[in-house]
């Protein structure tokens, strides 16, 4: 079933495809907006990467402190959109 998905997913988005997930801020909010990676919740995957589990939010953490964003006061708001 695996070497259908993957068949499946080279066909549709071309082996160079790259998932995009966004992170930004939203008023106090912030909102985190992924585009269905499939690596992203999966530990065995970003191991075999050569990713920890908490790089994505180590990602995030940077990116925010080059804002000077010390602090979110509001929600903690995960999405995902579906791409056809």
């Amino acid at each position: 079933m695996k070497l259908a998905t993957t068949a499946a997913a080279l066909d549709t988005f071309g082996k160079d495809y790259q998932f995009v997930t966004k992170a930004e801020l939203c008023g106090d909010d912030l909102v985190i907006v992924g585009s269905r990676n499939p690596i992203l919740g999966d530990a065995v995957y970003l191991l075999k990467a050569g990713k920890g589990v908490d790089d994505f939010f180590v990602m995030i953490l940077a990116a925010l402190r080059k804002q000077n964003v010390t602090e979110i006061k509001g929600g903690f708001i995960v999405g995902d959109i579906v791409i056809l």
